[in-house]
């Protein structure tokens, strides 16, 4: 296969085709079924194991494709299409002639092949085996949800505790939770039940956090940290990646459950079509749902999948005031309704920041969160920071990011002043041997004790006073 041939048909191809799969063919007329304004719809086509990504743009006015634009590799050819026909056809050398309908309908109906000069038919398979199957292909191939940046980690079975185990979870580069349950048009559950049980896993998580996420996605990546699990997709293409923003974006997330639902499905239901648009239209900003179509048919060992998104519009109209930067402000503002002692531990734990140094920044995120930033070894580094769980605020200690700028000798010290606070300790189980974590400890009642407030100055000058001067 040393190239693809690419492109769309005539009205005469369209007739010839009719006339030799006259059942099947006409689902190639114009589509009547719904897309997003500006909808991007994507198609995988694999011959052996080697893959080939096309993606068509939909003309909302028209209902036609207006572009195509395969992404090659090893065996096939880049290139970039504009037509106006219903349909065209992916021709890679010496192996099938696929001929796709505009999306609408259902598209594997639309969907024929044929070997160079032969008869047009439909494949051999035009189903999934089961929904393991629709699901382990969505986790090994992010790809295929588009609304998902480079760089997402999806697991397959995530315990959400008191709840059960969610089909798919992800998380992206920039902290973005993603939750998929997967059901097949012949289960009854894909008509009302799925929709309360994706909502049920994200109440699970809702207000879960950073620590305990970590351990339950860690349980499913063999062992690995979800951070280096993100950091090892990413791979080359962000070596500066902000790991730190990463956890507050996540940590953020979580707090105010700011997640992406979706259902994915092998044939979406006129019930599924109405209920997207419904649920992200009466929710609140934070909460995107949306719908997955993952039409599959195979012949032989090629494989073609034509996923559809629905809901993308309804969700993005809601999406603007989704993550903000909060000021400091904010944040005081929002601890005043837990109480005076709460707010006298962190106003005096700030005040003691800024006069070692410290500049305190709002954090960016569904809600307010605070960060103490110091200079430390040339670079400004989030040494604590405070979140509102769902217990109330809390106190961060980041030694997962000062492990490379302050000796080890001195984040044993802190930590040890840390655990001397009563009830500290558990909390500071987590706290791996070589710093690559940060407790998360709630404000009240920990902190709030007799003499927490001096003690967690002392642990915090026990870091500065190592700290690198210089840069």
């Amino acid at each position: 296969m040393a190239g693809a041939q690419v492109g769309f048909l005539s009205d005469g191809f369209l007739r010839q085709a009719e006339r030799e799969a006259p059942l099947a063919y006409p689902l190639c007329n114009r589509p009547t079924g719904p897309v997003d304004r500006q909808g991007r719809h994507r198609t995988i086509v694999r011959a052996g194991l080697a893959p080939v990504h096309a993606s068509y743009s939909v003309d909302a006015t028209k209902g036609v494709p207006c572009a195509l634009e395969m992404a090659g590799g090893q065996h096939f050819t880049s290139a970039r299409f504009s037509f106006g026909g219903p349909a065209f056809s992916v021709r890679p050398h010496g192996v099938s002639s696929f001929e796709m309908t505009a999306p609408g309908g259902d598209s594997r109906a639309g969907l024929l092949i044929r070997r160079v000069s032969g008869p047009w038919r439909s494949p051999e398979v035009q189903a999934y085996q089961d929904e393991d199957m629709l699901k382990l292909m969505l986790r090994d191939s992010p790809q295929l949800l588009a609304l998902c940046s480079e760089g997402t980690v999806f697991v397959d079975e995530l315990t959400v505790p008191l709840i059960g185990s969610v089909d798919l979870a992800g998380v992206g580069p920039n902290g973005d939770v993603t939750l998929v349950e997967c059901k097949l048009a012949s289960n009854p559950e894909i008509r009302r039940s799925i929709i309360g049980q994706i909502l049920a896993y994200a109440s699970g998580l809702w207000r879960m956090s950073y620590e305990d996420f970590d351990r339950i996605f860690s349980a499913r990546l063999s062992g690995m940290s979800l951070a280096d699990a993100i950091r090892r997709a990413l791979g080359e293409s962000a070596p500066d990646w902000p790991e730190d923003q990463f956890r507050a974006n996540v940590t953020d997330n979580l707090a105010a459950g700011c997640f992406t639902l979706v259902i994915a499905v092998d044939r979406i239901t006129d019930e599924l079509k109405r209920i997207v648009p419904y649920v992200n239209t009466h929710t609140v900003d934070s909460l995107r749902f949306l719908a997955l179509e993952v039409g599959y048919v195979k012949d032989g060992d090629i494989e073609v999948v034509l996923p559809l998104t629905y809901g993308q519009e309804s969700a993005g109209e809601k999406q603007t005031s989704r993550r903000r930067t909060w000021s400091v402000e904010a944040y005081f503002e929002r601890l005043r309704e837990y109480g005076q002692a709460p707010q006298s531990f962190l106003q005096a734990i700030a005040d003691f920041s800024r006069e070692n140094g410290a500049v305190l920044e709002g954090g960016t995120g569904a809600s307010p969160s605070l960060n103490a930033r110091f200079h430390i070894g040339g670079e400004q580094k989030t040494v604590w920071s405070s979140y509102f769980q769902k217990s109330g605020p809390s106190f961060d200690l980041n030694f997962e990011y000062l492990r490379q700028s302050i000796p080890s000798d001195a984040l044993s010290e802190c930590a040890q002043i840390m655990r001397s606070i009563e009830h500290v300790g558990p909390r500071y189980a987590s706290l791996k041997p070589d710093f690559g974590s940060r407790p998360s400890l709630p404000i009240d009642p920990i902190l709030t004790q007799p003499g927490a407030t001096e003690s967690v100055k002392r642990a915090l000058l026990a870091l500065l006073e190592a700290a690198p001067k210089g840069g």
